[in-house]
């Protein structure tokens, strides 16, 4: 039992000992409904009397609200609880995602782990409303019924009843597990059918070019026939499955009836006994020919939550508990950043840019990351003035790192401002926008993560979100990718404004920024040059 299905059963108790006491409730009450007509064909003579008639009359009337009603407060619970799990996962799911080391998170893909995810409580939540509104009151009416048979018939009669369910129930599996690969290739051929549909439309100028029409239709009547066929396969399976357990539950109540019939005329059962098993017969072949279904659906369910488990446990967790601070508040830091592949030094100074230079894949980025917490490796070490900073859990609070390529939020750039920044600084980002000409209106819808926006609206939307932040350092990657030279002056100007009071560390081999920002420090990490 994995960590999902675990805390499935253990979600919110009393909910779910309320669930069962109520179908508990119910099915006894369809055994007493049972237990009433033995007592009514038993005692014939008393049934005459007027009282006795009124007391029959008004049990099963209370018997007939209360029974439906029972199920109806329970099938209430179980959505109530259903969507409360349903909320609770979620939010498992995401802090599960939000508490990832982003290195191990950026290594899957996105869209299907998000699939994984939707099945894995899509699957959850099927699972638990089988359990609760099929399986519990399903089996609590089959122990109720055979804990009445054994106490009001017979003994060896409840144990044929055991063993004669017993062999149904495997039958039905049986049978279920039979239709489900049939379904399966029915929508595969379904699928083949529309795409042959598809293509038949793509080809329609090429086939009128070169007079083949005929056959391309004549492909598509072939994949629409064996779709049909595989259909027909289907429904006759479905008849056969309805025909043999109709008949077959007929020999079975035949079985019971005639050894409840020899037991009476051997005086051992009674008038009412024999009805009384007629009575739960009727009932109980009906709810067992889905337990195919519900053995089917449950194995998928957790067949689904245990690939979500282990494509959930591929990615490490990190020990976050409170926020962290890279220190770097005093106007110089000495800062020594290595691991085991590399060793780099940085002297940050207020009022002075420091610029990282140096070739594809020399690690620029890396440090960047490091720097502001967004890798969090346990190899990484980062000393600053010459004391070790404590391993990144998650990214500082009082670093900010702007990436070269941003994904931004389906929804207006309004929105996105208020989502990364907040409403206290909507103004200031405003007017920094307006002076770096960003020439797209704040009702504009960004589409695809940012798409539909070219590289320098991006960039120059990310720089001015970091207008109004209360940090210590900002690390711009490739700032003016896509910029003019009068974007990169703007830019520039903007970058030494925030340096009076910030450490700025920019990643570019713009030789227009660099030489815009004449006091800056300029490191080049594959030489270790500065």
């Amino acid at each position: 039992m994995n960590f999902i299905e675990k805390y499935i059963i253990t979600f919110n108790k009393c909910n779910l000992f309320f669930i069962i006491l109520l179908s508990t409730i119910s099915s006894f009450l369809f055994v007493l409904f049972g237990y009433l007509i033995k007592t009514v064909i038993d005692n014939k003579d008393s049934i005459g009397e007027i009282n006795s008639l009124l007391i029959f009359i008004a049990c099963f009337l209370s018997i007939r609200f209360l029974m439906p009603a029972g199920y109806s407060i329970s099938e209430y619970l179980t959505q109530k609880t259903n969507i409360e799990l349903s909320v609770k996962l979620r939010e498992q799911v995401i802090d599960n995602i939000q508490n990832s080391h982003q290195e191990h998170f950026l290594k899957k893909n996105k869209g299907e782990l998000n699939k994984v995810i939707e099945s894995m409580l899509s699957s959850a939540s099927s699972l638990f409303y089988t359990i609760c509104s099929d399986v519990v009151p399903l089996l609590i009416q089959m122990i109720g019924i055979i804990i009445t048979i054994c106490i009001s018939v017979n003994t060896l009669i409840a144990i044929e009843f055991i063993i004669i369910m017993a062999i149904y129930i495997i039958f039905v599996i049986k049978m279920t597990q039979r239709r489900f690969p049939m379904m399966k290739s029915v929508a595969l051929s379904s699928k083949f059918a529309s795409g042959r549909m598809f293509d038949m439309m793509h080809m329609y100028p090429m086939d009128k070019a070169f007079h083949t029409t005929d056959k391309s239709r004549k492909r598509v009547i072939q994949a629409v026939n064996t779709h049909s066929e595989k259909q027909r396969k289907v429904n006759n399976e479905f008849f056969l499955f309805g025909i043999s357990s109709a008949f077959l539950s007929v020999i079975f109540s035949s079985l019971i009836i005639l050894s409840a019939y020899w037991m009476f005329l051997h005086g051992r059962a009674s008038r009412g006994s024999i009805i009384m098993l007629a009575t739960f017969l009727f009932q109980v072949f009906l709810p067992l020919n889905r337990i195919g279904y519900l053995f089917r659906q449950i194995k998928m369910a957790r067949t689904e939550i245990d690939l979500y488990c282990a494509e959930i446990n591929d990615i490490k967790k990190t020990n976050y508990t409170d926020k962290q601070y890279l220190h770097v508040k005093d106007n110089i830091c000495n800062i020594e950043i290595y691991n085991k592949s590399f060793n780099h030094k940085l002297i940050l100074t207020k009022g002075v840019v420091t610029f990282i230079t140096g070739e594809n894949g020399s690690g620029k980025t890396t440090i960047a990351k490091i720097l502001s917490g967004n890798i969090t490796t346990e190899e990484n070490t980062i000393k600053i003035n010459g004391i070790q900073q404590e391993k990144a859990n998650s990214p500082f609070v009082n670093v900010l790192y702007v990436p070269q390529d941003l994904d931004l939020m389906p929804g207006t750039i309004e929105e996105n401002i208020l989502h990364y920044s907040g409403i206290n600084n909507l103004n200031t980002i405003k007017k920094l926008l307006h002076r770096f000409k960003f020439d797209k209106p704040l009702d504009y819808e960004i589409k695809g993560y940012g798409h539909n926006l070219s590289g320098g609206q991006k960039q120059k939307l990310g720089v001015s979100l970091t207008s109004g932040k209360n940090v210590d350092l900002i690390i711009f990657d490739e700032p003016t990718k896509g910029f003019d030279s009068l974007g990169i002056k703007i830019i520039s100007d903007y970058i030494k404004e925030e340096n009076k009071e910030k450490h700025i560390i920019v990643i570019s081999h713009d030789e227009q920024l660099i030489n815009n920002i004449p006091k800056a420090q300029i490191i080049d990490i594959t030489k270790h040059e500065v």
